[in-house]
């Protein structure tokens, strides 16, 4: 089956599900099983988040999707009718990582890997303080790598001698964010993005483990500014550049 054209609306629409930029998004569906028009691939995209575009489908994406559905014996998936309504939260048929990454660095990749399902077992679980927190470190290690394959000749970026231990996540941040000029115009901009993305979260999810007082009840909590893939995505394109990655 060939593979209907993107329609604009529906890469609007999952755009401001996702909060990943158009670009990032057209290669994400080119990459999704050949058997799906654009248009369902974007539907399953969408389904990852909790909602539903079905209503923009057409005949063509609804036969792609159930020709896929019976290929991957997916049998409890559900495709809505255009009038049918969905769950606030979203009806999901399979775990799916709460966060699109893959680490492809020879040197930690299982480990990095376990966490990634780690985190999508926390989510799943309803443990969404552990999914903060574990996010956190995530991230952390990721921008540490960053820096390590950028500078590997500058340890004290991300390491104190003195002290004989990482630096905390903050001097870390910083530091990628002080030298973000040493990257290219590209990463530059993706660095102070970055940071202005990951520095307030950062202060949240200490706060959450730093005490008691501050417990992630709902699920809404930690996707309501979505901020975990947007950081993520970001991560990924620094990581092209100073080449941990190479697609």
């Amino acid at each position: 089956m060939s593979r209907s054209k993107l329609k604009p609306e529906i890469l609007d629409a999952l755009e401001n599900i996702t909060g990943v930029p158009k670009q990032r998004l057209r290669e994400r569906i080119a990459r999704r099983n050949p058997v799906l028009t654009s248009n369902a691939a974007a539907f399953l995209m969408a389904q990852d988040y909790g909602r539903s575009i079905a209503r923009k489908l057409d005949e063509e994406d609804r036969a792609a999707l159930k020709d896929y559905q019976a290929l991957n014996r997916q049998t409890t998936t559900v495709i809505p009718k255009p009038s049918q309504r969905r769950g606030t939260n979203g009806e999901r048929s399979r775990k799916k990582h709460i966060i699109n990454y893959v680490s492809t660095n020879p040197s930690n990749s299982y480990f990095v890997n376990e966490h990634i399902r780690e985190l999508t077992d926390a989510y799943y679980a309803k443990c969404y303080t552990a999914v903060f927190i574990l996010f956190r470190k995530i991230v952390e290690n990721l921008i540490i790598d960053i820096l390590k394959a950028k500078f590997p000749d500058r340890i004290e970026l991300v390491f104190s001698r003195g002290q004989q231990r990482y630096h905390d996540f903050s001097v870390v941040l910083q530091n990628l964010f002080n030298e973000r000029n040493a990257f290219k115009h590209d990463g530059k901009k993706q660095i102070e993005r970055l940071y202005n993305l990951v520095e307030p979260f950062r202060k949240e999810a200490n706060d959450k483990t730093h005490s008691w007082f501050y417990i992630v009840k709902s699920s809404s909590e930690v996707d309501k500014d979505k901020e975990l893939e947007p950081i993520i995505e970001l991560v990924i394109l620094l990581e092209k550049e100073v080449g941990l990655r190479t697609n």
